[in-house]
């Protein structure tokens, strides 16, 4: 299979981050085991060095199949392990606590577009106000911000099912609106011209530009920990936290699986919807009704 540009992008980032400073002088050839561990062992953080481990490996087996060498180095070295924690889920509670304490006021509008629609942080982060349809109340998510060689591009979404239309609520574009009209001023302010093609969201260093996604992640990071929420408490519990809800709630899972853009219902149930106790009500009258 051909790679996508993407793909070759992060390529080439881990390599020239990673193996080039170290190894980029020693022949394909010539590279063996003992060096690549030493390479790994200057990354820090295992979830790091899995991804990168995992780039490299593909680099070498490809060369492999092209007969640039006999052997994939890799294949001696162990993949890097990582206990991988839970991804948590915020309660109505915890989500209201946080648009409290957020401070920074089109944060608070990307979490509450996240929270109604259980979409990405590239996909957030993307979207233009022509995305928007106020008449029919939908968003359309069609592309997504993706950190590539040099910063950001827009690019697709994750995979083909990750381009959808979503009904969202009128009190959401109610709330949006808001958001409109004080963009609108922002942007007035800084004598930048205003578009209906323009992004919804902006970066604070240059506000032609989409947000920074790190940015986001970072910012949203630190009012969690204001708050003391659980460990695994992310930005990415806003996707799990809208699946979990709407299953609680008796949605059917194909219609989980294409509101969150995903091309399998049983990875939404597996990887996305959260055990909890309101999915066990009902269930007992059930098994009394049919004893």
């Amino acid at each position: 299979n051909l790679l996508s540009q993407e793909t070759k992008d992060n390529y080439d980032l881990v390599l020239e981050k990673h193996l080039y400073p170290n190894l980029g002088s020693v022949d394909i050839s010539k590279i063996t085991p003992f060096m690549l561990r030493k390479c790994f062992s200057g990354i820090s953080g295992q979830r790091a060095k899995q991804y990168v481990y995992t780039i490299i490996k593909s680099v070498f087996k490809q060369a492999v199949r092209d007969r640039l060498i006999d052997f994939n180095p890799c294949d001696s070295i162990d993949k890097p392990r990582v206990d991988t924690k839970e991804t948590k889920t915020l309660t109505v509670d915890e989500f209201k606590k946080v648009l409290d304490t957020l401070e920074d006021e089109q944060l608070k509008y990307i979490v509450k577009t996240c929270w109604e629609c259980g979409i990405r942080r590239g996909e957030v982060a993307a979207l233009k106000w022509t995305d928007i349809d106020f008449e029919n109340k939908t968003i359309s998510i069609n592309k997504a911000l993706k950190i590539a060689k040099g910063g950001s591009k827009l690019g697709s979404p994750k995979t083909k099912a990750g381009i959808r239309t979503l009904l969202v609520t009128d009190e959401y574009l109610s709330e949006i609106s808001e958001w409109k009209e004080k963009i609108k001023k922002i942007l007035q302010e800084n004598n930048i011209r205003w578009s209906e093609s323009g992004f919804i969201f902006r970066a604070k260093t240059d506000l032609t530009k989409p947000p920074s996604l790190t940015t986001l992640t970072k910012n949203f990071a630190s009012i969690l920990r204001q708050l003391n929420l659980p460990d695994g408490t992310k930005f990415h519990s806003l996707r799990h936290s809208h699946a979990t809800i709407l299953t609680e709630n008796d949605v059917h899972a194909k219609k989980v699986q294409l509101r969150l853009g995903h091309s399998s219902a049983a990875f939404t149930m597996d990887r996305y919807t959260h055990s909890t106790p309101k999915m066990q009500e009902g269930i007992t009258a059930i098994v009394e009704k049919n004893r």
